[in-house]
């Protein structure tokens, strides 16, 4: 029996497989507020690394239900948004990465039974932990190794990280080089409990870079960032 092949509904299908892009809903400061400005510096590098970026606003998360999460396979959740927004983002209902350490408080992400978190001006170097070894979300860095997630520089808008204790189970990668349990880079499991009793749905990974970071992020940074979005996308 002669087989017939379609050449064109081949290389089209081939094409559209090997192009398909993971989208990404791109959780963003409000218009008009104070960080907004610095979300224009990280969203290219999303779409360089080739992720379909769509752009929505923290305050409008209350009103979104399971169908707006729907399309999108992981979330960028910015720390360029207010920590008083994140709430709805609790059970995470799709993988994410986020900047914001602060959302491991309990009132917004409750990754932690109280405030346990801070911020570091200028930012400090981060140190990785012995946990990182073999992980993913360790970008490639062996323990002990010493990095800087955005270049420290004398400017109006110097570059920031925030840590965070976090008192539920989580994968410690980093924490600030001169006081390591301040972790700045962790992982969170699917199936993971929140310190407000709710099974979290999907992965989580965190990269504590305050938003005015994201003009100074240095190689290092982008790769720790990198890491943590293919650790998220990469579903067991």
């Amino acid at each position: 029996m002669k087989v017939t092949v379609c050449w064109i509904c081949l290389f089209f299908v081939t094409s559209t497989y090997c192009f398909a892009q993971y989208k990404c809903m791109f959780i963003k400061a409000a218009p008009g507020a104070e960080n907004e400005e610095y979300d224009k510096y990280i969203i290219p590098k999303l779409e360089a690394w080739g992720y379909q970026v769509d752009k929505h606003n923290a305050v409008d998360l209350p009103n979104y239900t399971d169908e707006d999460y729907a399309p999108y396979d992981f979330i960028f959740l910015s720390e360029s948004t207010s920590s008083a927004d994140m709430e709805p983002l609790r059970k995470v209902p799709k993988p994410m990465l986020s900047s914001d350490g602060w959302g491991a408080k309990f009132s917004s992400l409750a990754f932690c039974t109280e405030e346990q978190v801070g911020i570091l001006e200028p930012a400090q170097p981060i140190v990785f932990l012995d946990e990182a070894a073999g992980s993913p979300l360790a970008a490639g860095y062996s323990p002990g190794t010493v990095i800087e997630l955005g270049e420290v520089l004398e400017r109006k808008d110097p570059c920031l990280i925030v840590w965070a204790k976090p008192t539920i189970p989580v994968i410690p990668i980093a924490g600030v080089a001169s006081a390591p349990d301040q972790l700045i880079v962790y992982g969170i499991e699917k199936g993971t409990t929140n310190a407000a009793g709710q099974q979290i749905k999907n992965r989580v990974a965190v990269v504590g870079l305050h938003a005015w970071g994201y003009k100074y992020i240095t190689r290092d940074g982008e790769n720790v960032i990198k890491a943590g979005i293919e650790w998220i996308l990469d579903v067991n």
